[in-house]
């Protein structure tokens, strides 16, 4: 595609340079006719209108779609770093070719990129300055695409081979070795101190947040993209340090700890530029298309997996271990386990208390016995047995940042150094781990109908209409009553006197699949939650606009809820965070192109997945009519159909219900992140800012 471009670029001409001075001749040129003076604008706005007639396609010809264009732009880009030629003509060429059309003629057909070429040096002529790229200057016009080739140029100085293959950047070899490299100073480093030193920079620059007892990485983006740069992948190095638990660590010089620490940074930051997961301005967050979702939603989700990682509060954590299998009797747990459930959250208890600071922590079984003596040293033993990774065994097969799905480190909060000695890396880390072990545990006692699973759904519910029950807020739930147009359930509705604020809670996660970028995952994930929870919750939002109430039937009592024109908020909630696409103006995106756009799946790997795309097809074809039927009952839909639409998880929401002691006072809460976003993807990050530290809140000016 870079060739065939730039032999058309340089194939064209300005046929107007000759006449650049002479106003009439340029008025003849141009066909300008109107009123009897004469401007440049004219000439410009004649030229840019007949790049947009020439590259305009027709119906019946297969287009070129704009983000093709762009990523040919990037192409150029690297071209330009990694060959180290200059590309900065056929860039500014592109820059005033580009515009907001969505789709072009392909570069097939030459007479018509010739006329728009020929236009655009024209263009050049006119207004030299205007999109002009100086290629000692390329990074202040193209600084993500400059530091990706960057990081490529410098990972084929390591030995990779890398090459630009249509106009993506393709390594066939040598990327393996890297990694290993860089594992080998880790090694060198102490993988024990390294993660350390990691967490303790993370509470130094204050990316630890008190409030939340979690890390808030965010990724750093900036209206201008020059202002941003490469940022270290905290994820993906903490993964790879696990992996290497459990061999001598040496003590090292501080000047050698130092130079190693330097080099380790500047390869992960070159493995971290070339995944290509991070938006450098608020322009590729809020500026979605069909064409760019599914690689910007691929992109969000390899930034949450190795530049973020999962961050927990341990006390969510506790608080699921508790209720969310309260339905199952001990005495089959026991039987098989030979402990019972509430024995490991006493266990987790015990380790939350004796782990009191940031980074890795040593446990030991005789600390944990004290505060349980009513617990055998053989019970407990077992115990830590299965919350427990042997060391060498860790993400044995983790190497490449899309790799996240052979990570095994989350499945078990700890590490076994000796029988009697553990390692907790990071309670915030590692916090919900401690859930997965007890669900596993719960799933290994599974008869075939999937029991466990059937259950983890109404427990969840039950969950949160108690911990919303314990802040004296009233949550109305139930079925539709009989007699209702439309069969369905509300899972809760929250009065308050200027809103009615429904939630529909599911308890589909984000599956280490859809961490990997996996597209397909990451649909089937988000249909499962954020999709299928927003049609169900817009069921009863369109029964309350057209209608004007809604009758809930509970337990035999049924309730009205009045419309009385008031706004209407629609909570999806998770059971887990689903990082950035928790944002709103992702969520907006995401939702506003279902509408319109199907996606299908062109290869069938699995019966899963197409049973999966199935029922996503489903629900975005209710998604997409349930907009229509708004539209027309409210105006305000045509302009701001999600603007009133959330994506949250239960910690999320247990965060709002801290500040909440009413239903007015929840309602608060949730609107103080409604109106103004700081595009960080970070829900906690710009819920603290907003609201939390907020000088209207704290008294501050």
């Amino acid at each position: 595609m870079i060739a065939i471009f730039k032999d058309l670029a340089d194939k064209s001409t300005a046929a107007i340079a000759v006449i650049k001075d002479d106003h009439e001749a340029l008025r003849k040129h141009f066909g300008i006719t109107d009123g009897n003076y004469f401007a440049m604008t004219m000439v410009t706005d004649a030229i840019i209108q007949g790049i947009k007639t020439a590259l305009e396609p027709s119906k019946n010809e297969p287009p070129l779609k704009r983000k093709e264009l762009l990523d040919l732009v990037d192409a150029l880009v690297y071209d330009s770093v990694l060959a180290g030629v200059d590309n900065s003509d056929y860039l500014t060429l592109l820059q005033i070719i580009i515009s907001k059309e969505p789709l072009y003629k392909t570069l097939s057909n030459t007479t018509a990129w010739s006329t728009a070429l020929n236009e655009a040096r024209n263009y050049r002529v006119i207004s030299p300055d205007i999109y002009s790229v100086k290629i000692g200057s390329l990074r202040d016009h193209f600084a993500k695409a400059f530091d990706i080739g960057s990081a490529a140029l410098a990972l084929r100085k390591l030995g990779c081979r890398v090459d630009i293959s249509g106009t993506q950047l393709e390594f066939s070899s040598g990327l393996e070795q890297v990694v290993g490299t860089l594992e080998k100073q880790i090694i060198a480093y102490g993988p024990v101190a390294f993660i350390q030193a990691i967490f303790s920079f993370l509470v130094h620059q204050h990316i630890y947040v008190p409030e939340y007892r979690r890390y808030l990485v965010k990724n750093d983006i900036a209206f201008a993209a020059m202002q941003v740069f490469p940022m270290l992948p905290f994820g993906y190095l903490l993964n790879l340090a696990v992996k290497h638990i459990g061999k001598p660590e040496l003590p090292l010089k501080p000047s050698k700890a130092r130079e190693l620490m330097t080099e380790i940074e500047r390869i992960a930051k070159h493995l971290g530029s070339i995944a290509d997961a991070r938006a450098y301005n608020i322009w590729e967050i809020q500026h979605q298309s069909a064409d760019t979702l599914l690689d910007n939603i691929r992109a969000f989700a390899l930034f949450d997996a190795n530049f973020a990682f999962p961050s927990s509060d341990i006390s969510d954590t506790i608080d699921y271990m508790e209720h969310l299998f309260s339905w199952l009797e001990d005495e089959a747990f026991i039987n098989l386990y030979d402990f019972s459930k509430n024995d490991v959250v006493a266990v987790t208890k015990v380790i939350d208390l004796l782990t009191t600071d940031n980074g890795p922590q040593i446990i030991y079984t005789s600390a944990i016995q004290k505060q349980l003596k009513h617990l055998s040293i053989e019970k407990l033993t077992t115990i830590l047995a299965y919350l427990s990774h042997l060391p060498n065994q860790i993400n044995q097969e983790f190497i490449l940042t899309e790799h996240y799905n052979k990570c095994t480190f989350g499945s078990k909060p700890l590490i076994a150094l000796t029988p009697t000695k553990f390692l907790l890396c990071d309670k915030s880390w590692c916090a919900a781990a401690f859930y997965e072990v007890l669900a596993t545990l719960v799933r290994g006692l599974d008869t075939k109908d999937n029991e466990s699973n059937k259950k983890i759904g109404p427990a969840l519910e039950q969950f949160v209409y108690e911990k919303f029950n314990k802040k004296g807020i009233d949550v109305l739930h139930g079925n539709y009553a009989t007699g209702s147009v439309v069969k369905g359930e509300a899972d809760g509705l929250v009065e308050t006197e200027n809103a009615i604020v429904l939630f529909e809670i599911k308890k589909k996660v984000l599956t280490r699949r859809s961490k990997t970028g996996s597209a397909v995952a990451l649909i089937i994930d988000l249909a499962g939650s954020l999709l299928e929870a927003q049609v169900q919750a817009g069921r009863t939002e369109l029964l309350l606009r057209q209608k004007g109430f809604i009758e809930l039937e509970n337990a035999g009592q049924i309730t009205r809820i009045d419309f009385k024109d008031r706004e209407i908020e629609r909570l999806a909630i998770s059971q887990w965070d689903f990082g950035s696409f928790q944002d709103r103006s992702i969520i907006n995106s995401i939702l506003s192109i279902l509408i319109n756009t199907e996606y299908t799946l062109i290869k069938e790997d699995s019966k899963s997945d197409a049973d999966n795309f199935k029922k996503m097809q489903k629900l975005r074809k209710e998604h997409e009519i349930q907009a229509g039927q708004l539209q027309k009952v409210d105006s305000r839909f045509d302009h701001y159909p999600y603007f009133s639409c959330w994506f949250l998880s239960v910690p999320q929401i247990m965060v709002l219900l801290r500040y909440s002691n009413n239903n007015e006072e929840f309602y608060a809460a949730l609107r103080a992140t409604k109106s103004v976003t700081m595009s960080t993807m970070n829900f906690y990050f710009e819920f603290l800012h907003s609201f939390i530290r907020s000088p209207r809140r704290t008294g501050g000016e």
